[in-house]
This record gives structure tokens, sequence and C-alpha cells, in this order.
């Protein structure tokens, strides 16, 4: 059935090709104590096995690792973009340009993590609007909002100047 693009999908038409549908009553049912009556485990459980499938991350006992990692540094990232107050076009910016990093070529053992290169990705997004972030300024000419999610963060000084340095020559924006 075509949809109309000015009007809202319904919510309980399925978004995948398969048969689960949810209903807009359920979510009154407390499902975390409830046990299906197949014997199979938690409600809760069920539906969020049946949302791997559908998705692609899970295959009965083998899950997609690499699909999974990707899942979870985006989602990384995302929650380091909402903390830095990204607009809505930095957001979508950085994320592609996160996403297209090898991280595993950026990392090391104790040293540069996905953390640090989402942040570094960010600043370097944001730099295009006027939001300055460098580890060489002073705190007082760089951004408030990087300054204290990476004094959170407690990352070394020379790493944060070799991750912004790698993450500037690799993000082509």
């Amino acid at each position: 059935m075509p949809y109309d693009e000015d009007l809202a999908e319904p919510l309980t038409e399925p978004d995948t090709p398969n048969a689960t549908k949810f209903y807009g009553y359920d979510a009154s049912a407390n499902y975390d104590t409830k046990n299906r009556l197949d014997g199979s485990g938690s409600v809760s459980d069920h539906y969020s096995r049946l949302a791997a499938y559908n998705t692609g991350v899970r295959n009965g006992k083998w899950g997609d690792n690499e699909l999974l990692r990707e899942q979870d540094n985006l989602a990384l990232f995302d929650a380091i973009a909402s903390q830095l107050e990204l607009t809505n076009y930095q957001h979508s910016r950085g994320r592609q340009a996160f996403s297209e990093l090898d991280l595993s070529e950026l990392s090391s053992p104790g040293s540069i993590d996905a953390t640090l290169c989402a942040v570094m990705v960010a600043a370097v997004v944001a730099r295009e609007d006027g939001r300055m972030y460098h580890p060489s300024r002073d705190e007082n000419t760089n951004d408030g909002l990087f300054v204290a999610l990476l004094s959170d963060l407690d990352y070394s000084e020379h790493l944060l100047h070799s991750c912004f340095g790698k993450v500037l020559n690799r993000v082509h924006l």
C-alpha cells in the first residue's frame, strides 16, 4: 500500500519485510516482569532478539560482529555529539566522517580509542561553523564544551595532539 509522503506512516505497519507488529496499547504492559507462555524467556528479551534478527545483527546463535561494532561506534559518536551540542548538520556530517574512518588504523592499546576519535571528528566538523578546539590553544580560547568533556575524559596532552593531527589528516569534509 503506497503512503502519502505528507502523512506519517501508521505505527502498526512493519518497516521490515516480516510479520512482527507492535501495538500502542501494549506500552502499558510491564514486560520486564513477565515471561512468554512458550517458556522462551522474558517478553522484552524476545522482542530484542526479534529486532536483532530483523536488522541483520544476529542470525540464530551468531552475530555480525562488524555490524555490531559499527553500530556501537555510531552510538558513541551520537552520544558525544549530543554532549557537545552539535547542530543537526554538524552531527550528520560528523557521523558520516566518523563512519568512514578506519579506527583500527588510528588506535593502539592504551592510547587513542574510539571515544577520543569521535571527539576529535566533532572538533574538526565544528570548526567550519566557528566553534574552535585545538589541543595547542589556550583553554580560554577553545570551545568550553570540548574543554570540559576532554578534561572529564582525562587524556594526556600528547595523546590529544596525536589524535587531533591524525583525524584532521584523514577527515575530508
